[in-house]
Protein backbone atom coordinates (compact mmCIF):
# COMPACT_ATOMS: atom_id res chain seq x y z
CA UNK A 1 0.00 0.00 0.00
CA UNK A 2 1.37 3.36 -1.02
CA UNK A 3 1.69 6.10 1.56
CA UNK A 4 2.52 8.77 -1.00
CA UNK A 5 4.95 9.08 -3.89
CA UNK A 6 7.88 6.72 -3.35
CA UNK A 7 6.66 5.47 0.06
CA UNK A 8 5.50 1.89 0.59
CA UNK A 9 3.79 1.15 3.90
CA UNK A 10 3.08 -2.54 3.28
CA UNK A 11 2.46 -4.92 0.41
CA UNK A 12 1.15 -8.38 -0.41
CA UNK A 13 3.54 -10.61 -2.36
CA UNK A 14 1.35 -13.05 -4.39
CA UNK A 15 4.19 -15.35 -5.42
CA UNK A 16 5.21 -15.85 -1.79
CA UNK A 17 1.66 -15.53 -0.45
CA UNK A 18 2.73 -13.33 2.41
CA UNK A 19 2.27 -9.76 3.65
CA UNK A 20 5.28 -7.50 4.25
CA UNK A 21 4.78 -4.42 6.39
CA UNK A 22 6.67 -1.67 8.14
CA UNK A 23 6.50 -2.35 11.89
CA UNK A 24 4.82 0.97 12.61
CA UNK A 25 1.98 -0.08 10.31
CA UNK A 26 1.48 -3.23 12.41
CA UNK A 27 1.19 -0.86 15.37
CA UNK A 28 -1.63 0.85 13.44
CA UNK A 29 -0.02 4.19 12.77
CA UNK A 30 -2.24 4.19 9.69
CA UNK A 31 -5.28 2.11 10.69
CA UNK A 32 -6.33 0.65 7.36
CA UNK A 33 -2.93 -0.56 6.09
CA UNK A 34 -2.92 -4.13 7.46
CA UNK A 35 -6.65 -4.73 6.72
CA UNK A 36 -5.95 -3.42 3.20
CA UNK A 37 -3.19 -5.98 2.65
CA UNK A 38 -5.30 -8.75 4.19
CA UNK A 39 -7.91 -7.86 1.58
CA UNK A 40 -5.30 -8.38 -1.14
CA UNK A 41 -4.26 -11.64 0.57
CA UNK A 42 -7.82 -12.87 0.09
CA UNK A 43 -7.94 -11.81 -3.59
CA UNK A 44 -9.46 -8.31 -3.42
CA UNK A 45 -8.28 -5.76 -6.02
CA UNK A 46 -8.38 -2.02 -5.45
CA UNK A 47 -11.68 -0.29 -6.25
CA UNK A 48 -9.62 1.63 -8.81
CA UNK A 49 -8.29 -1.53 -10.42
CA UNK A 50 -6.57 -0.62 -13.68
CA UNK A 51 -5.49 2.79 -12.35
CA UNK A 52 -3.09 1.38 -9.75
CA UNK A 53 0.13 2.70 -11.26
CA UNK A 54 -1.22 5.83 -12.93
CA UNK A 55 -3.87 7.73 -10.92
CA UNK A 56 -6.24 10.00 -12.80
CA UNK A 57 -4.85 13.39 -13.75
CA UNK A 58 -6.36 16.03 -15.95
CA UNK A 59 -3.46 16.37 -18.37
CA UNK A 60 -3.35 12.67 -19.24
CA UNK A 61 -6.93 11.53 -18.93
CA UNK A 62 -9.11 14.60 -19.41
CA UNK A 63 -12.43 15.43 -17.82
CA UNK A 64 -14.78 13.86 -18.61
CA UNK A 65 -12.79 10.65 -18.89
CA UNK A 66 -13.75 9.28 -22.30
CA UNK A 67 -11.26 6.42 -22.47
CA UNK A 68 -12.72 2.92 -22.40
CA UNK A 69 -9.63 1.14 -21.09
CA UNK A 70 -7.78 2.02 -17.89
CA UNK A 71 -4.09 3.03 -17.94
CA UNK A 72 -3.00 -0.58 -17.34
CA UNK A 73 -4.04 -1.23 -20.95
CA UNK A 74 -6.43 -4.07 -20.20
CA UNK A 75 -9.07 -3.23 -17.57
CA UNK A 76 -12.30 -1.65 -18.83
CA UNK A 77 -13.09 1.72 -17.22
CA UNK A 78 -16.02 1.57 -14.81
CA UNK A 79 -18.75 4.20 -15.09
CA UNK A 80 -20.73 5.84 -12.30
CA UNK A 81 -24.03 4.22 -13.30
CA UNK A 82 -22.40 0.80 -12.58
CA UNK A 83 -24.09 -0.79 -15.59
CA UNK A 84 -20.69 -2.29 -16.44
CA UNK A 85 -19.57 -2.97 -12.86
CA UNK A 86 -19.34 -6.74 -13.34
CA UNK A 87 -16.91 -6.40 -16.24
CA UNK A 88 -14.82 -3.35 -15.31
CA UNK A 89 -12.84 -1.80 -12.47
CA UNK A 90 -12.61 -4.26 -9.59
CA UNK A 91 -15.46 -6.32 -11.11
CA UNK A 92 -17.61 -5.75 -8.00
CA UNK A 93 -20.82 -3.73 -7.99
CA UNK A 94 -20.79 -2.81 -4.30
CA UNK A 95 -18.02 -0.23 -4.73
CA UNK A 96 -18.52 2.91 -6.84
CA UNK A 97 -16.27 3.87 -9.74
CA UNK A 98 -12.87 5.19 -8.63
CA UNK A 99 -9.95 6.19 -10.85
CA UNK A 100 -7.43 6.18 -7.94
CA UNK A 101 -8.73 9.57 -6.91
CA UNK A 102 -7.55 9.20 -3.32
CA UNK A 103 -3.86 9.00 -4.22
CA UNK A 104 -3.52 12.75 -4.74
CA UNK A 105 -6.45 13.93 -2.64
CA UNK A 106 -4.40 14.27 0.55
CA UNK A 107 -6.66 12.78 3.18
CA UNK A 108 -10.31 11.96 3.77
CA UNK A 109 -11.93 15.37 3.35
CA UNK A 110 -15.15 14.96 1.31
CA UNK A 111 -14.18 14.32 -2.28
CA UNK A 112 -15.09 17.25 -4.51
CA UNK A 113 -12.64 16.72 -7.35
CA UNK A 114 -15.31 16.99 -10.00
CA UNK A 115 -14.04 14.10 -12.15
CA UNK A 116 -16.67 12.83 -14.58
CA UNK A 117 -16.96 9.56 -16.45
CA UNK A 118 -17.66 9.32 -20.18
CA UNK A 119 -21.39 9.80 -19.50
CA UNK A 120 -20.67 13.13 -17.75
CA UNK A 121 -21.64 11.62 -14.39
CA UNK A 122 -19.63 12.82 -11.39
CA UNK A 123 -17.52 10.21 -9.63
CA UNK A 124 -18.20 9.76 -5.91
CA UNK A 125 -15.64 7.18 -4.68
CA UNK A 126 -16.25 5.39 -1.39
CA UNK A 127 -13.52 7.07 0.65
CA UNK A 128 -13.89 4.81 3.69
CA UNK A 129 -13.42 1.60 1.72
CA UNK A 130 -10.54 -0.47 3.13
CA UNK A 131 -9.20 -1.21 -0.35
CA UNK A 132 -9.10 2.43 -1.47
CA UNK A 133 -6.32 5.01 -1.16
CA UNK A 134 -8.07 7.68 0.89
CA UNK A 135 -6.09 8.12 4.11
CA UNK A 136 -7.07 9.26 7.60
CA UNK A 137 -10.71 8.34 7.31
CA UNK A 138 -12.70 7.48 10.42
CA UNK A 139 -14.14 3.98 10.17
CA UNK A 140 -12.99 1.93 7.19
CA UNK A 141 -15.16 -0.90 5.89
CA UNK A 142 -15.47 -3.70 3.37
CA UNK A 143 -18.73 -3.81 1.40
CA UNK A 144 -20.67 -7.06 1.29
CA UNK A 145 -19.49 -8.27 -2.12
CA UNK A 146 -15.88 -7.71 -1.02
CA UNK A 147 -16.61 -9.83 2.06
CA UNK A 148 -18.20 -12.48 -0.15
CA UNK A 149 -15.13 -12.52 -2.41
CA UNK A 150 -12.79 -12.95 0.56
CA UNK A 151 -14.90 -15.80 1.97
CA UNK A 152 -14.92 -17.52 -1.43
CA UNK A 153 -11.15 -17.19 -1.65
CA UNK A 154 -10.73 -18.57 1.88
CA UNK A 155 -12.88 -21.59 0.98
CA UNK A 156 -11.05 -22.22 -2.30
CA UNK A 157 -8.63 -25.08 -2.93
CA UNK A 158 -5.67 -22.70 -3.00
CA UNK A 159 -6.33 -21.77 0.66
CA UNK A 160 -6.53 -25.34 1.92
CA UNK A 161 -3.46 -24.97 4.12
CA UNK A 162 -4.87 -22.11 6.21
CA UNK A 163 -8.15 -24.00 6.77
CA UNK A 164 -6.58 -27.35 7.67
CA UNK A 165 -6.38 -27.85 11.45
CA UNK A 166 -3.75 -30.53 10.85
CA UNK A 167 -1.46 -28.21 8.93
CA UNK A 168 1.61 -27.17 10.94
CA UNK A 169 3.99 -24.73 9.26
CA UNK A 170 7.73 -25.13 9.58
CA UNK A 171 8.67 -23.17 12.69
CA UNK A 172 12.14 -24.42 13.58
CA UNK A 173 15.35 -22.64 12.57
CA UNK A 174 17.02 -23.61 9.30
CA UNK A 175 20.74 -23.14 9.63
CA UNK A 176 22.14 -25.09 6.71
CA UNK A 177 23.48 -23.66 3.47
CA UNK A 178 22.81 -25.29 0.12
CA UNK A 179 25.62 -25.91 -2.34
CA UNK A 180 25.57 -25.57 -6.10
CA UNK A 181 25.54 -28.90 -7.93
CA UNK A 182 24.67 -27.90 -11.47
CA UNK A 183 25.84 -25.91 -13.30
CA UNK A 184 29.22 -25.94 -11.53
CA UNK A 185 30.26 -22.68 -9.92
CA UNK A 186 31.83 -20.09 -12.25
CA UNK A 187 31.10 -22.07 -15.40
CA UNK A 188 29.33 -21.13 -18.61
CA UNK A 189 26.36 -23.12 -19.90
CA UNK A 190 25.69 -23.86 -23.56
CA UNK A 191 22.23 -22.26 -23.45
CA UNK A 192 20.86 -19.25 -21.62
CA UNK A 193 17.18 -20.21 -21.91
CA UNK A 194 17.30 -23.85 -20.82
CA UNK A 195 19.44 -24.31 -17.72
CA UNK A 196 19.01 -27.25 -15.37
CA UNK A 197 19.49 -25.91 -11.83
CA UNK A 198 20.44 -28.29 -9.04
CA UNK A 199 21.59 -27.74 -5.45
CA UNK A 200 21.95 -29.77 -2.28
CA UNK A 201 19.03 -29.98 0.09
CA UNK A 202 19.01 -28.35 3.50
CA UNK A 203 17.41 -30.11 6.47
CA UNK A 204 14.08 -28.54 7.36
CA UNK A 205 13.77 -26.37 4.24
CA UNK A 206 10.63 -26.96 2.20
CA UNK A 207 11.30 -24.33 -0.47
CA UNK A 208 14.14 -22.39 -2.01
CA UNK A 209 14.45 -19.27 -4.11
CA UNK A 210 16.79 -18.52 -6.97
CA UNK A 211 18.16 -15.03 -7.52
CA UNK A 212 19.28 -14.22 -11.04
CA UNK A 213 21.43 -11.15 -11.58
CA UNK A 214 23.09 -9.66 -14.63
CA UNK A 215 26.09 -8.46 -12.65
CA UNK A 216 26.51 -11.09 -9.97
CA UNK A 217 26.69 -14.89 -9.96
CA UNK A 218 23.45 -16.77 -9.47
CA UNK A 219 22.77 -17.22 -5.78
CA UNK A 220 20.66 -19.97 -4.27
CA UNK A 221 19.34 -19.46 -0.76
CA UNK A 222 17.11 -21.57 1.41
Amino acid sequence: MEGGAGVTLAYYAPLRDWIVSRIDMVEQTVPNVIPHEVGHYFSLPHPFNGWDQIPWNLAQHGNPVTMNTAPDGQTPVEVVARNNCNTSGNFLCGTPADYNLGFNWGGCAPYTGGVMDKNNDLLAPQQENVMGYFFNCGDYEFVQDQIDMMIADYLSVSRHSIRDDDFIPVQGPINGISSIVNPPHNTTTDYFDNVNLEWTEVDGADRYYVEVSTNRPIQRKC
